[in-house]
């Protein structure tokens, strides 16, 4: 019986990691820009609540790379307006939430993703306060 519990928790805990906890490899420093693109960077400080969660996440109506607790990722976009969605599911619930954002050529963009007991939040967070905080997460990836 031992043995039996003992296996089930192992199953419970690897399957775990599938879900939203952070996941890359760690901090390599600001991607390069490709001229005539954008980036936006959004991250997701390591936090309890919602912390195996994963909101789906559409850029201007298209599945993009998500967010995940602990991690960033970087979405290499042109310049110009960007209507970016994050989106109920069924291990994320918090409400569905919109956001425009304006990334002007060649430029960067951070965003913060944080979750509290009553919400979350995306916020736009100032470069150098964004890289600080960047260095104790992991680089999810590129999109696209």
């Amino acid at each position: 019986m031992k043995k039996l519990l003992l296996a089930i928790s192992f199953i419970f805990i690897s399957g775990c990691a599938g879900f939203g906890g952070a996941k890359g490899v760690a901090y390599p420093g600001l991607n390069e820009i490709n001229q005539g693109q954008a980036q936006l960077y959004i991250y997701r400080p390591s936090h309890f609540v919602m912390s195996y969660g994963i909101p789906s996440f559409l850029i201007d109506n298209e599945v993009a790379l998500s967010i995940r607790n602990g991690s960033y990722s970087v979405y290499n976009l042109t310049p110009g307006k960007h209507k970016l969605e994050l989106k109920k599911n069924g291990n994320w619930i918090f409400e569905s939430a919109e956001l425009e954002v304006e990334l002007p050529p060649e430029k960067r963009v951070f965003l913060r993703l944080s979750s509290n007991f009553g919400a979350a939040v995306l916020e736009s967070v100032p470069e150098a306060q964004a890289v600080s905080e960047l260095g104790n997460l992991l680089y999810t990836g590129s999109w696209p």
